[in-house]
This record gives C-alpha cells, sequence and structure tokens, in this order.
C-alpha cells in the first residue's frame, strides 16, 4: 500500500496524538513513517532520522514555551535502525552535573521497571572556556547510553500469579433471601484489553486504562439498572477479551495487533479487572462464570480461566467453567442460553446446532437463545420451527471498544459501542433487558 505524503506541520499534529496517548517519541515517528512519506520544506521526502529529529526539535521549543522541563533537552533519543522497539539510546553531551552513570539514568527519565542497560559509555574532561568575567574552567561530559527492554522470565510470571491466587482472602457474603428470584446475565464483550487505536488515525482514541474506565463505569451502570431480586448472576468471559494471544502481539491465528503496552501488561489488567468484578458481582449473588474461548486470546483465556479456578477453588459462591469447547451452554429454569464467539459458525447454522447438540438434556427448556460477540455490532435474530410459536433468537452483543486502524481502513466503523444485560425468570423467560450506550 502506497505511503500517505503529508507536510511536516500535518505530521506534527498525528505526533500529538501520539504522545498524548503516552507512546514515546520514537517508537510515534517509527510507526508514521510506515504510513506517511513527509514533505520538507524544499519539497524533498524527509528521511525517518531527519523527521525524528524536526519533532525532537519543536518538542524542545514547545516544552521551553509553556515552561516545562523537556526529557529530550539535551538528549538525542534514537531508536536504533535494526531495534524492533525493544532498545533504547541516548546521548548527552555539553556542561551537566552528572557525575556517574545513575545521575545520567535519572535525567534520561528511564524506567527501570521496563529498561535495563545494555553498555554504556562515560567521558568528561576540563576545558576553559571565555566568560564575561574572565576565562573559567568547565567540565564537559559524553554519555552514551544503550539500553534493552527486560526480559519478563516464567518466574517472575508465576510468582505474580501466585501472589495474586494467594491474596484471596474472601468473606462470605450476606445475601438477602430472594424469593421468586431471577438470573441476572451480564454481557461485556470484546472488550479487547490492550488494543491501541489514536485519534488522528481512527477518529478516537483506546488504551488500557480507557477500557477499564469503560468497563467498570458499565458493568455499575447494568448493576444500577436493575431493579429485580438476583438470586445467581451468569458472567460470561473471554469473546476477545485480551487483545493478543503472544509475546509477540499477535491473535491466536498469528495477526499482528497494534497495542497499548507490552504483552504481561495486558495479561495482568486483564486478569486484576476480572478478578475486581467477580468480587464486585460476589457482593450481590452467587457467580457463574464460563469463558468462551475467541480468535484473539484462544490460550491466554484458557490460561486466565484456570488461574480464576485456582483463585476461586474454595469459595462456594464463585463457579468458573474454563472447559475446551468452543461453545458453552447455561440452563435456568425454563431458558436455555448458548454462549459462542461466533467466529467460526454461520449465524444461520446455529439454530439447527445448538437444537442438536441439546436436544437429549434441554427438553425442559422453552425459551432458548444464542449470544455472540466477535462483529462489535448489535443483530438480532429469530429463527421459527413449523410446529413452534417460540423459536430461537440469536444475538450477536456489543463492544464497548473503539475501532483500531485496520478496521478503519476497512471502513468498519461507527457501530455503536455498548453492552447488554439479560434478566432471566424461570417460568417467565426474558423478562428484562438493560443496555449501556457508549457513545
Amino acid at each position: 500500500m502506497a505511503k500517505k505524503r503529508i507536510n511536516i506541520d500535518d505530521l506534527w499534529r498525528i505526533y500529538l496524538d501520539y504522545k498524548q496517548c503516552g507512546v514515546k517519541r520514537n517508537v510515534a515517528v517509527a510507526e508514521m513513517y510506515k504510513d506517511y512519506e513527509v514533505v520538507g520544506n524544499k519539497g524533498s521526502i524527509m528521511s525517518h532520522d531527519a523527521i525524528e529529529q524536526r519533532l525532537g526539535k519543536r518538542d524542545r521549543a514547545e516544552s521551553k514555551k509553556q515552561n516545562v522541563p523537556s526529557q529530550t533537552e539535551t538528549i538525542d533519543n534514537k531508536l536504533k535502525s535494526d531495534s524492533k522497539e525493544d532498545e533504547l539510546f541516548f546521548e548527552i553531551t555539553g556542561q551537566h552535573p552528572i557525575k556517574n552513570i545513575d545521575d545520567a539514568i535519572k535525567h534520561c527519565k528511564v524506567d527501570m521497571d521496563k529498561w535495563e542497560i545494555e553498555r554504556h559509555i562515560f567521558n568528561s574532561w576540563e576545558t576553559s572556556m571565555n566568560t564575561p568575567t574572565g576565562i573559567k574552567q568547565v567540565t564537559n561530559i559524553q554519555v552514551k547510553l544503550w539500553f534493552r527492554l527486560k526480559k519478563y522470565s516464567l518466574e517472575e510470571f508465576r510468582n505474580d500469579l501466585l501472589k495474586a491466587v494467594n491474596s484471596a482472602k474472601l468473606q462470605t457474603p450476606s445475601y438477602k433471601k430472594a424469593s421468586n428470584g431471577v438470573l441476572l446475565e451480564i454481557d461485556i464483550f470484546d472488550s479487547h484489553i490492550g488494543k491501541l487505536a489514536v485519534e488522528s488515525e481512527t477518529g478516537e482514541n483506546y488504551n488500557m486504562k480507557i477500557a477499564e474506565e469503560r468497563h467498570f463505569t458499565a458493568l455499575e451502570k447494568l448493576l444500577n439498572n436493575c431493579t429485580d431480586k438476583v438470586e445467581k448472576i451468569l458472567y460470561p468471559i473471554g469473546n476477545d477479551w485480551l487483545h493478543i494471544d503472544d509475546m509477540k502481539n499477535m491473535t491466536t491465528g498469528g495477526t499482528a495487533q497494534d497495542v497499548s503496552a507490552r504483552w504481561h501488561e495486558i495479561w495482568i489488567a486483564g486478569r486484576r479487572i476480572l478478578i475486581d468484578s467477580i468480587l464486585r458481582l460476589r457482593e450481590i449473588a452467587p457467580v457463574e462464570v464460563i469463558r468462551v474461548p475467541a480468535n484473539h486470546d484462544f490460550e491466554n483465556m484458557f490460561y486466565m480461566g484456570d488461574l480464576l479456578q485456582c483463585y476461586f477453588d474454595k469459595d462456594k459462591f464463585v463457579n468458573v467453567d474454563n472447559g475446551p469447547k468452543t461453545r458453552k451452554y447455561y440452563t435456568y429454569g425454563k431458558n436455555g442460553i448458548c454462549f459462542t464467539h461466533g467466529n467460526e459458525e454461520k449465524a444461520s447454522d446455529l439454530p439447527l446446532i445448538v437444537m442438536r447438540e441439546t436436544q437429549k438434556d434441554w427438553g425442559h427448556v422453552e425459551f432458548i437463545e444464542i449470544h455472540t460477540g466477535h462483529f462489535h455490532g448489535l443483530k438480532n435474530t429469530k429463527y421459527l420451527s413449523a410446529n413452534e410459536q417460540t423459536g430461537i433468537t440469536t444475538r450477536a452483543l456489543r463492544s464497548l471498544s473503539s475501532t483500531d486502524a485496520w478496521h478503519y481502513k476497512k471502513g468498519y466503523v461507527k457501530n455503536l459501542k455498548g453492552c447488554e444485560a439479560f434478566v432471566w425468570d424461570k417460568e417467565y423467560g426474558l423478562v428484562n433487558n438493560l443496555f449501556v450506550n457508549w457513545g
């Protein structure tokens, strides 16, 4: 695909969107260089290094205007040409009160929880300098620092999981007895934790912080809008809960994704949000958690489900279904619900598939629905058999996540974002449908 040709001022505005999302300048330039051909003041096409130098110069000038110390005021911060966004290079020159490597790292404002020094050069020398008061001895320095991303070892990952499991101190909830209670089904599908969307490319921003804020805001709205006496909560998880499935930032099928954090940060955030959500639901009623496998995070969510089983293993108020089947079934009174992500089966085939797979066990079921995700848009279809008055309803449920660059290019835009909850009565089927719409 041909690059779009723009001038440096237009690129500066795009860079500001990246900066607002917390993306470092060297990473932003690398991403923008893939999509844009930048025309300089003399009409020539600018190189990668020339773009970064120009943006850095303007960045420093803007910082001075705002009287804000610039991170790169006396630093050239360049991404190596052979890097894959896992290396940093800083060079500090001039007269600085830097005496050692620790001072240099502090001056560069490098997050040492994420980065480690690969190698460094530290030179200093005395020289004479003419000043208004006469000749003065000054110290010049030249410091070069090469950083690489820290390896997040399996041992560290395991320890994080054990810490999460061992920290579980679950108190016995006090529920009010609900005669004629209902089942509350909470469906927050396709959250894509870790996805990156930048406003200049897609019209809106999306990252882990935004995803978490939307999730908990929507969850509370659904709970507050339910006025029925809830005796049990059904909480399907999965359905592309995480945006990637491996440390190469790819889906299960190997499709590269734009991400807003490192792979382990995405997994940990996803785990924390799920546990906090289940604990919140547990305050209201016992919770049935069902993992629904999906195409972005098939393996990762199996591990997530296994962790949740361990976390709530001794809790009689939370049950986790982490079985490997891609279609999950749940019954409540005369209601039968099938969960599947919807990326494999044809929607028109699903009612027959459900009838064949449940014919031995669902003889008492009168109300059947199929709830899918994947398409990020609301779609309801009702299938009626010739001899029945009540059919099977298939619903493709919406997503709270924003459109990323790939979907924007393909024209998959302007789906209304949101999520839903369903209220089920044991005898009378679906009695209420709650919505949260998100712009």
